[in-house]
């Protein structure tokens, strides 16, 4: 009995600072993904897209869900505590399609503004520019990561200014699409006479200031807690998020037509370049500037105008109001 060992002690270990953060993050991701993917379905059932604009949203849902389940590496190894402090080639991968939907989402968006506002072509190209020089800066932090894999390694000077500046751009990137956007609309609808358009336009202009808010104050609180302390992963749930953030608010914005507040917004936000009066709904959603076909304006009764009134009706970038067959087409919005 006198030589009986005492008990193994076991101490206790406590590591939920250094995981809370990510698996708060797999699970709003993982929730967010089952959104996203109804956001998908629900545009694969209403939308009347051509094929391009079909294949883009497709491509952002298969790169969205291509980052969670690189995420899984975590559950393969659970229990292996050196993991906890490196990344690891998975997470980098998850990185770097996570800022491949970020860049992809503000060139979409981009477009828009272009159509929106053609000959403007500094506006356009402003925030594609920042978006490159955004996506470029995360190429060097990925890149940077690969040779530095502690989590410590956050701290070094290029990985995280490289960071920073990523997160700055997208920020000044997104506000400026949701003001641009936000101010052609409400400059047409104050133009408009029309009870239709007016409702097309306050639905977009809802959904759009909506978007810009809930990406602007995600990206913003990444940002502030990265800076506050970006070795303690306590960003991590928002940064998982980010993917899916963007691709559910581009696709709710896309399905919007079709289940807004006006079943007229339907043909908004598509890839056609071109909109035309049609006697079933609104026009698309910008004419491209290098299209031949002009104009022709209708002198009408404007008490004619009313909400039971069939026949197609837009207000052009001229303030005008045009009326016409179903074939003719008209300047943008």
């Amino acid at each position: 009995m006198e030589n009986m060992q005492p008990p193994l002690q076991v101490p206790d270990i406590n590591i939920s600072k250094a995981v809370d953060g990510v698996f708060v993050g797999y699970v709003a991701s993982t929730i967010l993904l089952g959104i996203t993917i109804l956001q998908a379905w629900n545009y694969a059932q209403t939308n009347r897209d051509g094929w391009k604009l079909r294949s883009f949203v497709a491509l952002l849902v298969i790169l969205d869900t291509s980052a969670a389940i690189a995420n899984t590496v975590m559950v393969e190894h659970f229990g292996n505590f050196l993991l906890l402090g490196t990344v690891i080639k998975p997470v980098l991968v998850e990185f770097s399609f996570t800022v491949i939907v970020i860049f992809l989402v503000q060139l979409f968006f981009a477009t828009r503004v272009y159509l929106l506002n053609p000959g403007k072509y500094w506006l356009a190209g402003g925030i594609a520019f920042g978006s490159l020089l955004a996506f470029v800066s995360t190429i060097y932090t990925i890149g940077a990561e690969v040779r530095h894999t502690g989590i410590q390694d956050f701290k070094r000077p290029g990985i995280n200014v490289s960071a920073i500046v990523h997160q700055v751009l997208i920020i000044l990137v997104d506000g400026c699409i949701t003001i641009v956007l936000s101010w052609n609309f409400i400059k047409a609808r104050s133009q408009s006479q029309v009870k239709r358009t007016q409702g097309i336009l306050q639905t977009l202009l809802t959904f759009v200031v909506a978007r810009g808010l809930l990406i602007t104050l995600t990206d913003t609180a990444f940002l502030i807690l990265w800076l506050i302390n970006d070795t303690n992963l306590n960003w991590m749930p928002i940064h998982l998020s980010l993917s899916k953030i963007y691709v559910i608010s581009m696709i709710a914005l896309l399905n919007a037509r079709t289940h807004g507040p006006t079943r007229d917004a339907q043909r908004i936000f598509t890839d056609n370049n071109s909109f035309q009066l049609t006697s079933s709904g609104p026009p698309a959603f910008a004419l491209h500037p290098s299209s031949t076909t002009t104009a022709k304006n209708y002198s009408i009764n404007e008490s004619t105008l009313d909400d039971g009134d069939p026949s197609g009706v837009v207000v052009t970038h001229e303030t005008h109001i045009y009326r016409g067959s179903s074939t003719e087409k008209v300047n943008a919005v």
